[in-house]
């Protein structure tokens, strides 16, 4: 079979095409501007964009199944931040669904987000009937996912076979441009982390989250939400699953959420003047405090999908980091 896949280059892009290589498909890949991760691999490279028609309508033609990845996520708030997830999330998918529209894809696999699900906290759990996350005062990449959600779901009720999964928060070996947890870990093993916040989440392994797609490929029924979920930890158990597979002390402090975000303007002016990229924001303290539990009974039931232990992933995100392959961009 063909897969097309957008976001090949992302974190878990550069776990499913492998996967997919090693099962003896042949993989077509977009990529926007960085191959890293992907040399080396027999596949066919398409140079483009989410906004780039034509390259979509290359990347999808003749395709068995197309793989939507490619996403903007933003955990701060301001207009231009708001302003590419919507350019990228909404209008991308938009257009990549067109594009599978005009060439025939007969299945496409939509990779959506447990943040386009409205979470109530930790004390409940979100299925797969859970209302998507459109209300007031949503943060941009959660909304934007939503919309992006909607308009997977409307090109299903229009006759296409569209399946839609949800990864909670991705964690795992290959984060090569790493991600807000990727550098978490890094900035962990570096004894960079100064103290912890309470809240929690689902953390799932890429590598999982690859299978999961896969399987959706393979037996999802269009037009179901299916969530990729690992377990969920708290950012404290966390800690101490990095601190045994490392050797690394976890940190002796942890803040209540309410406090923590107090600290959030000064530390806002820091990434303005540092030019880093924003991980101590408002929302992200906010998605701990919210993180709801995850019922994955269905992905379960209809794709066979099983996660591994939490403790097999961080031992193995721990020596990915270690090896030095990753190319941090602060």
């Amino acid at each position: 079979m063909l897969f097309a896949v957008t976001g090949a280059s992302g974190h878990i892009g550069l776990n499913l095409v492998p996967k997919l290589v090693e099962q003896g498909h042949k993989v077509r890949a977009l990529v926007h501007r960085s191959r890293i991760g992907l040399k080396g691999l027999d596949i066919e490279i398409i140079k483009g964009s989410l906004s780039d028609i034509d390259s979509l309508n290359e990347l999808a033609r003749g395709a068995d199944v197309l793989i939507h990845l490619a996403a903007y996520i933003s955990l701060t708030r301001n207009k231009v931040e708001e302003n590419k997830c919507l350019e990228i999330n909404v209008a991308g998918t938009r257009n990549v669904l067109e594009a599978a529209r005009i060439q025939r894809v007969p299945r496409v696999i939509h990779t959506s987000s447990v943040h386009a699900a409205l979470a109530k906290g930790p004390s409940y759990a979100v299925d797969h009937k859970t209302q998507l996350n459109l209300g007031p005062g949503v943060d941009h990449y959660s909304r934007t996912k939503a919309l992006a959600e909607q308009e997977a779901i409307k090109a299903f009720k229009q006759g296409r076979e569209i399946v839609i999964v949800r990864p909670t928060a991705v964690i795992g070996p290959k984060d090569y441009r790493p991600s807000d947890l990727g550098l978490f870990i890094d900035d962990f093993l570096k004894r960079k982390v100064p103290a912890l916040v309470t809240g929690g989440f689902d953390f799932v392994d890429a590598r999982d989250v690859s299978k999961g797609i896969i399987l959706a490929a393979e037996k999802g029924r269009p037009g179901q939400p299916y969530f990729l979920s690992g377990r969920y930890a708290t950012v404290r158990e966390l800690a101490e699953i990095l601190e045994q597979s490392s050797g690394v002390k976890k940190p002796a402090f942890t803040f209540p959420g309410r406090v923590a975000k107090m600290a959030t303007p000064l530390a806002s002016v820091y990434y303005d003047l540092t030019g880093k990229r924003p991980r101590f924001t408002r929302y992200s303290i906010e998605h701990l405090e919210k993180g709801s539990r995850v019922d994955r009974s269905l992905s379960e039931r209809h794709l066979g999908y099983t996660p591994r232990p939490l403790e097999d992933t961080i031992a193995d995100t721990v020596r990915w980091f270690g090896s030095g392959e990753f190319n941090r961009e602060d």
